[in-house]
């Protein structure tokens, strides 16, 4: 009897589990949906729409500063689309927390001129790269909070003509 009581045990902390994720692809499914959309759409004003007035985005790699506000995270968007104006993205996988979606996505882009990551200038080749990225989105009352993204810098590196340490 025991070791029944033991398998229901695991059982219902299981379906609790699923439900549990269920809940999370259910609450934060059309927000992850939206802000993707937004994205696409390289709208700037589209993509703040959806986060809060004091939310954040940071770029984790090469120490670049966090951008704080909508006004310093409109500088950083608009940036990238500047650099990277064919910007597209291709959803790889896709996870829910509790507040928090992590996606994983392939970049595609034709810089149109030289760019700075951290006290890196590169110097595009002119041809259309991929590379591997991810974000997570930290949601509160429906609104992004926090974007942090991770990229493959190794792709950048490969798509350079040169690369320039600056001060």
């Amino acid at each position: 009897m025991k070791k029944y009581t033991q398998a229901a045990l695991i059982l219902l902390v299981v379906f609790a589990l699923s439900a549990c994720d269920l809940l999370n692809k259910v609450s934060l499914g059309p927000d992850a949906k939206a802000y993707g959309e937004a994205w696409d759409s390289r709208d700037v004003d589209k993509i703040l729409a959806l986060h809060h007035e004091d939310s954040l985005y940071q770029l984790h790699v090469a120490n670049q500063a966090v951008a704080r506000g909508k006004a310093e995270i409109r500088d950083a968007f608009a940036t990238i689309f500047e650099f990277f104006p064919d910007y597209d993205s291709t959803l790889q996988h896709i996870s829910f927390g509790s507040q928090s979606v992590t996606i994983r996505f392939s970049l595609s882009a034709t810089p149109t001129q030289p760019y700075i990551i951290g006290n890196k200038r590169f110097i595009p080749t002119g041809d259309t790269f991929s590379m591997d990225m991810m974000d997570e989105l930290i949601f509160e009352n429906g609104l992004v909070k926090e974007k942090h993204s991770y990229m493959d810098m190794e792709s950048l590196y490969l798509n350079s003509k040169r690369v320039e340490v600056i001060d």
